[in-house]
């Protein structure tokens, strides 16, 4: 995790306020909310490199669609 967010820093992306976006593809979590919890799985993920059969994958994270959740599904987490 500490890997994933010293990447995020040096590619200048930060997240300096929670998320408030209703529902949606990112909201992973289905509460209704994309906000830091959603962040914070995409983050743990993307830490792993998930890909389907791992314990951390879930679709919606794969926001690049090349069956491996990365650094890459989280910077375009952020920019939308």
């Amino acid at each position: 995790m500490k890997r994933v967010a010293t990447l995020l820093a040096v590619l200048g992306l930060f997240v300096s306020a929670p998320l408030a976006i209703a529902g949606g593809s990112r909201d992973f979590n289905g509460d209704g909310v994309v906000d830091d919890a959603d962040l914070n799985a995409l983050q743990e993920a993307a830490s792993h490199q998930a890909t389907e059969g791992d314990p951390l994958w879930n679709p919606l994270m794969d926001q690049d669609g090349d069956g491996v959740i990365s650094l890459v599904d989280v910077s375009q987490f952020l920019q939308n």
